[in-house]
């Protein structure tokens, strides 16, 4: 099996205690260009073994005073390569003042596939409620993109007035990939303001989501505000060429702490993998506390592929994609988590260059039902997670019984928003 997490890196959670003592000592990652970088915690049974590993950096990967109690005290430790990561886990673990140590497990995107529909085909589809949708007296709610970033140089026509914020957290320079995987970025290090996107996945996510309606396309929710988050870089599959985009698990969560601490409402996660990691977990579980609505696409390897994370945490809503007909994409994948279903074949959006292009996958059917959730939001900005949940689950066609391969249906956006008004 190809190794899941990235060489030389892994993820440390220190006891409340502990950290109140090291807390001054280790920066905050997002200010990468701005501070130094620390090897030590101070701690000498820890520090001991992080020497003898060829410890590079140590940053915190949280804002200790604002993210509260359930994201304290997780470090991202960098060290050499050729040491095992699993052997620096285990030594660690053996600590006392060692809640956790975790490799930091690979995120990356989903492959699709291409074809060709447009917005308007969705949109009857999924019976898109217009009128509320080109409101423009109603709140605009913000969703956050947790992605590739979005085109910015220039912004595309269509995601120009609704991106309001955008973030790079991208710090890979000197990681490492799965074998056969090959870094193509030119924007690996640096975390700034500019998440520019290199791959279209995340422009295209992002136009579902929230296009603004010029010419003959339209955005689900285009009154919506996009938070644009660059969490995965830009890479190139070795033997055929194959573009996709890679990430970690503390990337991940340092971005869905971003973006709950900026006040986005809805956080969309087209990407996945095999493996769960709590320091991703805890910061989703407390981004819902918190009143946001996580969704994630469920998987592109039909009905043989293995649970995906983030997808399958609990309180996540994992979405699944269906053909222009209403039936069950081959790609979309099964399990007792899948919580909707919405088109995602050859789903027509943006693109860079500042066009149109098609792109198939479950991330497409993901971004699809975020669009809905925020046109929920927009009549009624205070439901819950749970409410949510509760009103798709209700509203979905036909939405009385839940399978594994269609969970409770289609989404069905007219119903879903009157349910929210009333």
């Amino acid at each position: 099996m190809a190794r899941a997490y990235m060489p030389g890196r892994v993820v440390v959670r220190l006891c409340d205690e502990v950290v109140e003592r090291v807390k001054e000592e280790i920066p905050y990652a997002r200010f990468h260009r701005q501070r130094r970088r620390a090897q030590r915690f101070g701690i000498d049974a820890v520090d001991l073994i992080l020497r003898h590993a060829g410890t590079h950096s140590i940053r915190r990967l949280f804002r200790q005073k604002r993210s509260g109690k359930g994201l304290f005290g997780y470090y991202v430790v960098r060290f050499d390569r050729n040491q095992g990561v699993r052997r620096i886990q285990a030594e660690l673990k053996r600590l006392g003042m060692i809640l956790s140590a975790c490799p930091d497990y690979y995120r990356c995107l989903l492959s699709g596939g291409g074809g060709e529909a447009t917005m308007q085909e969705v949109q009857e589809a999924i019976d898109w409620p217009e009128h509320v949708a080109t409101d423009a007296s109603l709140p605009r709610p913000v969703v956050a993109v947790i992605d590739t970033g979005v085109q910015m140089t220039p912004p595309h026509p269509n995601l120009r007035l609704n991106t309001i914020m955008w973030r790079d957290m991208v710090d890979f320079h000197g990681d490492s990939l799965p074998p056969g995987w090959f870094w193509d970025s030119e924007d690996l290090q640096e975390k700034d303001d500019e998440p520019i996107d290199e791959v279209g996945h995340g422009t295209h996510v992002a136009g579902i989501i929230a296009g603004s309606p010029l010419g003959t396309f339209s955005g689900i929710a285009p009154q919506a505000q996009i938070m644009a988050i660059r969490t995965l870089a830009r890479t190139v599959r070795g033997f055929d060429g194959l573009v996709s985009a890679y990430g970690s698990s503390s990337t991940i969560a340092a971005a869905v702490d971003f973006a709950v601490q900026q006040g986005a409402e809805v956080i969309n996660m087209s990407f996945g993998f095999e493996r769960q990691a709590p320091v991703e977990k805890n910061a989703i579980d407390r981004a819902r506390a918190r009143g946001c609505v996580v969704l994630a696409a469920i998987g592109n390897d039909g009905s043989v592929g293995p649970p995906l994370y983030p997808a399958k945490y609990s309180g996540v809503l994992a979405i699944g994609a269906v053909n222009r007909d209403g039936s069950t994409w081959s790609g979309s994948q099964s399990g007792s988590h899948l919580f909707v279903m919405a088109p995602g074949k050859s789903i027509l959006s943006c693109e860079l260059g500042g066009g149109f292009g098609t792109r198939t996958g479950t991330s497409m059917a993901c971004a699809v039902v975020s669009g809905v959730v925020a046109l929920m939001k927009s009549v009624q900005p205070n439901l819950t997670p749970e409410q949510v949940a509760r009103i798709l689950r209700q509203a979905a066609i036909p939405g009385n019984v839940h399978d594994n391969v269609r969970g409770w249906g289609i989404v069905n956006a007219r119903q879903a928003v009157q349910a929210a008004r009333s």
